[in-house]
């Protein structure tokens, strides 16, 4: 199944506008920074926006254009020159503490399953002796932030030093993002867990225990997040008529996530165009049409539209052939006032229906004998008299 795109931010006006500064605690674009208080004199790991590069250090510079990182500042001035998203470098690791802050943001995932996240990163620092000091996670909650769940789906396995809160190494299977100076991209599948969440946030977490160097902070950009629409099409009825006209269809559908269906859309394609019609109920009546034509209805939740259409048929079968009277002399040399029947023509190898009305005596008409006088073609032949005669 194809996926619709629920969330989408690159921070050059896809989907609001951002300017070079710091991510704040009461929101900054619809993202919000866990902290951004000082840590060292007026000095600070924060979260900021930045489309400013700087050659001589690439690995702290945007990715894209504008793009989310961490970066150490002073008040509201990147600590080093035009490097927004340089971490400390300083050689004293105890001067500034262990950082780990967050950047989130929040949307709704109601009407959808299967939620898939992608985003574009970088991250430099410290890796000493095989363990990690400084490095990212993605995380992602379910209650607007009061408990976060780390993916391990993408990133890197690794052993990361201790924090505050686990004084000892541990090693993660995956969801580390650390150790690379050039952009990767990562995509990954989040649990059930996440669908149908109206309260649904994630959230980018750095962790900072630089000791030497000049590393750049957990950057990222281009980050996309989709879903499988909820919303189902679980059956259909086609329709028939005899003839050129119209034709009603009916579909039932289940909206997913305890929702309700809102829109019933019908289409004349399988994929792309516009719809032909749309009903609040699943039952739509066609336009008027003269051959057997194929419909294809979608289910629409409120917030998304089925991700693949289902086939419903309308059937015409064709009507009869109009009938031709054709005058025809009996017997042959007559004239027109001496007719003595009428012939019914189909037009082609059908039957024809004969009515005569002999001036005496009786007549039978071999015509009646004929072949195609049978099965469904069959017809009813009157006599029409003109005096009290009896006819067989």
């Amino acid at each position: 199944y194809s996926q619709s795109i629920i969330y989408q931010q690159n921070f050059d006006g896809n989907n609001g506008t951002f300017t070079n500064s710091l991510v704040s605690e009461a929101g900054t674009g619809g993202f919000y920074s866990s902290s951004t208080a000082a840590q060292y004199g007026n000095n600070r790991h924060v979260w900021n926006f930045s489309n400013v590069a700087n050659s001589l250090n690439p690995h702290a510079s945007p990715i894209s254009g504008r793009s989310l990182g961490m970066g150490f500042w002073n008040l509201n001035a990147p600590n080093v020159a035009n490097q927004f998203f340089r971490t400390w470098d300083g050689t004293n690791c105890y001067i500034i503490p262990v950082t780990t802050r967050w950047a989130h943001v929040g949307f709704s995932t109601v009407g959808y399953t299967n939620i898939k996240v992608a985003f574009k990163w970088k991250c430099s620092g410290e890796v000493d002796a095989g363990v990690v000091y400084d490095y990212g996670t993605f995380n992602s909650s379910i209650d607007g932030g009061a408990n976060w769940l780390m993916d391990y789906t993408s990133g890197q396995a690794g052993t990361v030093g201790p924090l505050p809160s686990t004084p000892t190494n541990v090693t993660y299977p995956g969801g580390l993002y650390y150790n690379a100076t050039t952009t990767q991209t990562a995509t990954l599948t989040l649990p059930a867990t996440r669908d149908n969440k109206a309260n649904f946030r994630i959230a980018f977490r750095m962790v900072v225990d630089e000791c030497s160097g000049t590393g750049g902070g957990f950057i990222v950009d281009d980050i996309v997040v989709t879903g499988t629409c909820a919303a189902t099409i679980t059956s259909v009825t086609g329709g028939q008529r005899c003839g050129t006209g119209a034709v009603a269809l009916s579909a039932v559908g289940a909206a997913g996530g305890g929702g309700a269906i809102t829109q019933y859309r019908w289409y004349t394609a399988a994929t792309g165009g516009s719809a032909v019609g749309t009903t609040a109920t699943g039952s739509w009546t066609t336009p008027s049409i003269s051959q057997t034509t194929t419909y294809y209805v979608a289910a629409y939740n409120g917030r998304c539209e089925t991700e693949t259409r289902t086939a419903v048929t309308a059937t015409v079968t064709p009507g009869p052939a109009d009938v031709v009277i054709t005058q025809t002399n009996f017997p042959v040399a007559a004239d027109a006032c001496s007719v003595q029947y009428v012939k019914l023509d189909l037009g082609d190898t059908a039957s024809t229906l004969n009515t005569w009305a002999p001036a005496t005596g009786l007549y039978t008409d071999t015509a009646l004998t004929q072949a195609y006088v049978s099965g469904t073609n069959a017809v009813s032949v009157y006599a029409a008299p003109t005096a009290a005669q009896m006819y067989m």
